[in-house]
């Protein structure tokens, strides 16, 4: 997916917004927020695969508008040597909805779904679960593109030393298959989570 394609999609999100000018900036603002040079993986690529499964589930999200801006937001601010990212998020994501006069009960919605993808997490309804799940479909992608997915990881998060990341990382990727599911929807359990702990027990053996 381009950035013109992107854009029109980012568009089409805010089409009722009277001050369109502001809708433009915000997507400038955005699409520079996410080319910062310290990130790999926490880039535009990931804002289009999570609309992409957004869009897989079409017919079982509730408030697609909220969720939609929920991802075009929840890594909007990123500093791999921070822990605050998701709050950041929301603060940032908070204030261009207030610009452009959004409901404050809509944007209380969108806060608390960004804050959600903070993990650990307790998703409760279902389009809580779906956001979650499609903000970890990722870690159920065909191995090839898992692989590229952890160097862009490791390469976020270079300033850690070799040793200490594999620690860290191991403890992280351990979390995600201790429980019974690693997914929290039926959708997700049987479209991605057999490769995914395939695809995680494979990553920390070669740890």
């Amino acid at each position: 997916m381009e950035d013109d394609s992107l854009a029109a999609r980012w568009n089409n999100l805010f089409q009722s917004v009277e001050n369109q000018e502001l809708v433009k900036l915000g997507f400038d603002n955005l699409v520079s927020k996410y080319s910062e040079k310290q990130r790999f993986y926490h880039t535009l690529f990931h804002v289009e695969n999570c609309l992409k499964q957004m869009d897989l589930l079409s017919n079982l999200i509730c408030d697609k508008f909220s969720i939609a801006v929920a991802i075009w937001f929840h890594d909007v601010i990123y500093d791999p040597k921070k822990s605050d990212n998701e709050e950041l998020s929301a603060v940032y994501a908070q204030k261009f909805l207030e610009s452009i006069q959004l409901g404050k009960s809509q944007i209380q919605k969108i806060v608390s779904l960004i804050l959600l993808t903070q993990r650990p997490s307790n998703p409760q309804s279902p389009d809580d679960k779906y956001l979650i799940d499609i903000d970890l479909s990722i870690l159920g992608s065909d191995e090839d593109t898992y692989e590229i997915y952890e160097s862009w990881i490791r390469k976020e998060y270079a300033h850690v030393p070799l040793g200490k990341y594999k620690t860290g990382r191991k403890e992280v990727l351990s979390s995600f298959i201790k429980t019974d599911y690693l997914y929290c929807s039926e959708f997700f359990r049987t479209k991605y989570e057999t490769q995914a702990k395939q695809n995680i027990v494979r990553a920390i053996q070669a740890m």
